[in-house]
């Protein structure tokens, strides 16, 4: 009797890092690794050699079902949606939801005083153009300045062409380790705004037995602690270092998200238990 053939997957990332320094690449693995008694064993390749392929080549990569079970991670919204099957359930445990940020001098001072949601809704903005976050903001009622380069959205916040350049509580510690030659730019210590940001695993919809596996998987693997040991082994220090637990945090509606199910809150992250 001749064992079944492993489940070939494509895996596809917008990092520059090899898969095997990828947070969603070791979270995939566990996934799969947790139901290969019912599914079978699998094998995991990559996109053919060539440039880092944007999100949205991805995404056209998954709609056009141009690789046996492609899977790749990116943010939820309506429309991605419609056009594929999302995983749901929140790859980075939900944490670039909350959002921080880097300002000018004249600014820290500003943020240091905000105490209610008026006052918060006073600010501008900084993203960097076509982002989602920034049709996001928009829709919540902040008013928001864009660039399009990213080097040049710190310089922006620094010299007070807006409030605060708003980033996950994962990329704080990282990008101002990064950004220490942009004169002027600081950090805010006070403020969190947070509004539901779920990135999950997506695939072409005809993948459908892959999805309810990884689906069952990641569950699987939540339940017995090991998603929250990978995360913590990626994502705890760079959090810890925006300590949310300390910051005021104003919750909003995703508003680009409104047909999907709530039933993924359970697993985003408590930042009071950081």
């Amino acid at each position: 009797m001749f064992a079944a053939a492993p489940t070939v997957i494509t895996f596809g990332s917008g990092e520059i890092a090899p898969k095997e320094e990828i947070y969603e690449y070791h979270l995939l693995r566990l996934a799969l690794d947790a139901t290969k008694a019912e599914y079978g064993d699998y094998e995991i390749r990559d996109l053919p050699k060539g440039d880092v392929p944007t999100y949205s080549r991805l995404r056209v990569f998954a709609e056009d079902n141009q690789f046996e079970n492609f899977v790749y991670k990116d943010s939820a919204s309506n429309d991605i949606l419609e056009k594929l099957h999302g995983v749901e359930f929140p790859v980075d445990l939900g944490v670039t939801g909350y959002r921080v940020g880097f300002v000018s001098p004249d600014s820290k001072r500003k943020l240091e005083k905000i105490e209610t949601l008026d006052d918060l809704k006073q600010l501008t903005i900084i993203q960097g153009r076509g982002w989602l976050d920034s049709e996001i903001l928009k829709k919540i009622g902040f008013k928001v300045v864009e660039g399009g380069n990213i080097k040049g959205l710190f310089y922006m916040a620094a010299n007070d062409r807006g409030d605060i350049f708003l980033i996950g509580a994962n990329e704080l510690g990282r990008e101002w380790k990064k950004n220490q030659d942009v004169k002027y730019l600081n950090y805010d210590q006070n403020v969190c705004i947070y509004y539901p940001l779920p990135k999950f695993f997506f695939l072409n919809k005809k993948n459908k037995v892959l999805a309810d596996r990884i689906d069952k998987g990641l569950q699987i693997a939540y339940e017995s602690g090991a998603v929250r040991k990978l995360w913590d082994e990626y994502y705890g220090e760079a959090v810890r270092f925006s300590a949310l637990n300390k910051r005021k945090i104003f919750r909003f509606e995703n508003p680009v998200i409104s047909s999907l199910r709530k039933d993924y809150e359970r697993f985003v992250i408590n930042p009071e238990l950081l």
